[in-house]
């Protein structure tokens, strides 16, 4: 191993910063796991106090599935939705209603389903529980961008809302009503690179963000304009955000998607957090006088770093890897052309050489003892001494 890598890999796990040595004292975890293997790719994270558990989805094309989780991250059940839904990106729980939500990003579309706590709520499928469809609604695109769509979304109990965020490009809060009706459109000025996942706390009255890209927690007005604190983060990907008031002191959930459009692929996991407050993050942050910072326990968080940290190697491995290839790929054809034009010129001299052995003429007269090998005659025919046809085939010996 390369003394580099090895210098990123043991901050890495000092300080459980995954991707930037210069975040300013990340939100540190209580706990992380990586989830079960059903949710391979978590892209959505909401919690119901009706249950008490936290839902989970997953945008990789075979999980039509909102999965039952508990705080370890653990399936505890997982519900079925119609299979022609792709690319789902979000979900959000109702706990006032009874309803549960989910977002295709690329079709902008809301789909809602009755929420499952009962066995009347949903119909017995083959194998898993199927979700009954409540109904959905379109969301209109904010721009043309098709690699930007619905990222976010949570549910305001208290005025019985929606709130819908589009990626980036621009970076939009749909302000929704449950019919689909958009009421208010915010876009978030604040220096988040884009808006990755969104959650209402039913017990302070905002909003938290999360960006996957600046690997950012944010707290923020109902409209997604005005930024109360921000905390850098100690992972990679964060796409799933989740608060749960019911327990004391209130917990903060944060799920990672493994998939990255660029860099190394990350752990899908589950991170606890205890709930930050205003005024504990970079807003009041001095650096001239940085508050106290200590490394705190976190159950199971260096398995989670050492397994991103050995993925990043692969990755880095794989590159380095792919350079030489491409390399190889530019310079054997140089040198096997080089190889071909040489063997060929080498076999026709051979025969050409061969050819005057053979003939009556002035070179087939010369003592075969006396030859240099085919070779070497061959270079002298282009350097016979003026006056000495001859000389350049003899051996100097003979």
């Amino acid at each position: 191993m390369r003394a580099c890598p090895v210098f990123v890999f043991a901050l890495f796990c000092l300080l459980g910063v995954a991707s930037s040595s210069t975040k300013i004292q990340p939100l540190q975890p209580v706990s992380a796991r990586i989830f079960d293997s059903e949710v391979a790719e978590p892209s959505g994270l909401t919690f119901c106090s009706t249950t008490g558990h936290l839902y989970a989805i997953c945008d990789k094309s075979k999980c039509h599935y909102i999965y039952e989780i508990d705080a370890k991250g653990r399936v505890l059940q997982q519900y079925e939705f119609d299979k022609s839904l792709r690319d789902i990106e979000c979900v959000a729980c109702d706990d006032v209603n009874g309803v549960i939500y989910i977002a295709e990003e690329s079709r902008h579309t809301i789909h809602s389903f009755i929420l499952p706590v009962n066995e009347e709520d949903y119909e017995q499928g083959d194998e898993y529980p199927v979700l009954k469809p409540v109904g959905q609604f379109y969301i209109e695109p904010a721009s043309s961008d098709s690699k930007s769509g619905i990222e976010g979304m949570t549910y305001d109990t208290k005025r019985n809302l929606l709130y819908i965020t589009n990626e980036k490009h621009p970076k939009v809060m749909y302000t929704v009503q449950p019919d689909g009706t958009i009421i208010d459109m915010a876009y978030p000025t604040f220096d988040s690179g884009d808006l990755s996942g969104i959650c209402y706390d039913t017990a302070e009255d905002f909003i938290w963000f999360l960006s996957d890209q600046n690997e950012r927690l944010y707290i923020s007005d109902l409209t997604g304009t005005e930024i109360y604190d921000y905390w850098d983060l100690p992972m990679e990907n964060p796409e799933g955000i989740a608060i749960d008031n019911t327990q004391d002191p209130p917990m903060l959930y944060i799920a990672t998607d493994p998939s990255a459009p660029r860099g190394p692929s990350y752990v899908p996991a589950l991170f606890t957090f205890v709930k930050p407050s205003i005024g504990e993050g970079l807003v009041y942050y001095d650096p001239k006088n940085p508050p106290p910072y200590e490394p705190q326990p976190c159950d199971g968080c260096q398995e989670v770093w050492d397994l991103a940290a050995f993925y990043k190697q692969v990755y880095d491995d794989n590159k380095q890897h792919a350079k030489e290839m491409e390399v190889l790929a530019i310079v054997l054809p140089i040198l096997g052309g080089l190889s071909i034009a040489v063997a060929l010129f080498a076999l026709i001299a051979y025969f050409y050489v061969k050819k005057l052995d053979e003939s009556e003429g002035y070179y087939g007269d010369l003592p075969t003892g006396t030859r240099k090998p085919w070779y070497t005659r061959v270079t002298s025919l282009f350097m016979k001494p003026n006056g000495d046809d001859g000389a350049g085939l003899l051996d100097e010996d003979a």
